[in-house]
């Protein structure tokens, strides 16, 4: 059975997006990070923290906020956040979510950091699991 572990994104909308994430910066200290594994240039908001099964090993949650608008990434209108999985082995992981009857959305992504599949749960909300490449 794969292992989930941790939150790998949390998504949501937000009315200003823009403002949302200054607000999140300097109250909860949640911003950009200048050692970005994204890059130099990377904005994306991160929070950090370690691995439990291995305390050097540096793990990153992003935070990022859509606008209220944007249907297309929360795979639908009424859909108000999407949260991404962090898990240790992505085909397990399709194998257990399909045997739990969740909706498999789309194909395996491949992604600058790793690859992420997407699934509807039992209620149709859309949620995300990831499996980062090393340094993610």
């Amino acid at each position: 059975m794969a292992k989930i572990q941790g939150i790998g994104g949390i998504f949501f909308r937000a009315k200003d997006p823009k403002a949302m994430r200054t607000w999140y910066e300097k109250h909860l200290g949640i911003g950009t990070l200048p050692n970005s594994p994204w890059g130099a240039d990377d904005d994306a908001a991160l929070i950090v923290w370690r691995d439990n099964n291995d305390q050097d090993k540096t793990c990153y949650t992003v935070l990022e906020m859509f606008p209220d608008d944007d249907s297309e990434f929360f795979g639908s209108s009424s859909q108000e956040m999407l949260l991404n999985f962090r898990v240790d082995d992505l085909e397990g992981a399709i194998k257990d979510m399909q045997a739990a009857g969740a909706e498999k959305v789309g194909d395996v992504m491949t992604i600058q950091s790793g690859r992420l599949a997407r699934f509807k749960d039992p209620e149709g909300k859309l949620f995300e699991l990831w499996e980062p490449k090393a340094g993610f």
